[in-house]
C-alpha cells in the first residue's frame, strides 16, 4: 500500500512539474514542489576515458533575475586548478555542462562559486564534489 502511495505521489510531482512549465536540465535534476522558496545547487561529474564531464544545475527562488558564477576543476594531486569556466543565465535556473581532460587514477574537486541575483538582494552559493578517475 505504501509503495503505491509513493508511486502516485511521484507521478503527481511529475505532472505538476510539467503543467507549471518547469525547464528541464537533465535526467539527474531534482524536482522541487516549492521552487518559490528553495535555492539549490547540484553538481555531478562523470569520467569517460580521459575526459571529465561536469554538470551544474543551480536553481534560485521564483523571483531570481539571474545566476552567475564560476565552475572549476582542481587536480587534487597537484593542487592546481586545471579548468575554469564563467557561467551565467538570466532567470531562476542555470544549467551548464563542461568537459576537460584528466589523468587516470587521480581525484578532482569540481566546484561552483556563484551568486543568485534578485531585485533587492544577492545570495552567494557554493558547492563542491570530489570525483575519482
Amino acid at each position: 500500500m505504501k509503495k503505491r502511495i509513493g508511486m502516485w505521489l511521484f507521478v503527481l510531482m511529475i505532472l505538476i512539474s510539467n503543467i507549471t512549465g518547469a525547464q528541464k536540465c537533465s535526467a539527474m535534476e531534482l524536482i522541487s514542489l516549492d521552487a518559490a522558496t528553495v535555492e539549490n545547487v547540484s553538481l555531478s561529474g562523470s569520467v569517460s576515458g580521459k575526459n571529465l564531464l561536469c554538470s551544474l544545475n543551480a536553481v534560485g527562488q521564483k523571483s531570481a533575475k539571474s545566476i552567475t558564477g564560476t565552475l572549476s576543476v582542481k587536480d587534487n594531486a597537484s593542487g592546481k586548478v586545471i579548468a575554469t569556466w564563467k557561467v551565467s543565465q538570466q532567470g531562476k535556473r542555470l544549467c551548464a555542462s563542461k568537459k576537460t581532460t584528466i589523468k587516470k587514477k587521480n581525484s578532482y574537486t569540481v566546484s561552483f562559486n556563484g551568486t543568485i541575483h534578485y531585485a533587492s538582494k544577492s545570495t552567494s552559493v557554493k558547492k563542491e564534489i570530489i570525483i575519482y578517475s
